[in-house]
């Protein structure tokens, strides 16, 4: 019941902000995007995301952060989470990882025992692909014994995260 006022809170929230960006005009400044945006996948919710890359070629921010990067950029980011530590087990190490859909996990965002996990903030870093396209950034959790387990090996355990795991986008393009 907690969890679903917490998400009904963050839905509220996350309206009244995207209104309010809208009335006032505001535009993400040259080089990042931010939006209020989230998304949920199992235990897991991820918000606020913001990308920067240096050089990128041109952000939307509406309604969640989509950047025109070029093939192969490095694309900083800073994201919100929140693990519902109802569903971990206490004792074990749990992960939110994060990547590119089609290319695989690249980092990790939190590795918490699930007595400890809970809310915070994350920095991650992600490669674009060399092709162009159009990638979704996605997240899910995962149950390794470190983190590199948790980034080599949990992307595809049960299937690769799905649609309702993307909180941005990543538009390869050459110019």
């Amino acid at each position: 019941m907690k969890m679903k006022s917490i998400i009904s809170t963050l839905a509220l929230l996350t309206l009244c902000f995207t209104f309010l960006q809208a009335e006032e005009g505001n535009r993400p400044i040259c080089g990042t995007g931010m939006s209020p945006y989230f998304a949920k996948n199992g235990p897991v919710t991820l918000s606020h995301l913001q990308l920067s890359c240096e050089g990128n070629l041109k952000v939307i921010s509406w309604p969640m952060v989509q950047m025109v990067v070029r093939p192969g950029s490095e694309v900083e980011g800073v994201v919100e989470y929140f693990y519902d530590a109802r569903a971990a087990a206490t004792y074990s190490l749990n992960q939110i990882i994060i990547g590119i859909d089609g290319v695989g996990a690249q980092d990790c965002l939190m590795n918490e025992l699930g007595k400890d996990c809970g809310g915070g903030e994350a920095v991650f870093t992600l490669t674009a692909p060399e092709e162009a396209g159009t990638y979704d950034i996605r997240f899910r959790y995962a149950q390794g014994n470190s983190i590199v387990e948790a980034v080599e090996g949990w992307w595809e355990v049960d299937g690769a995260p799905g649609g309702d795991a993307t909180i941005g986008r990543l538009i390869v393009a050459e110019e």
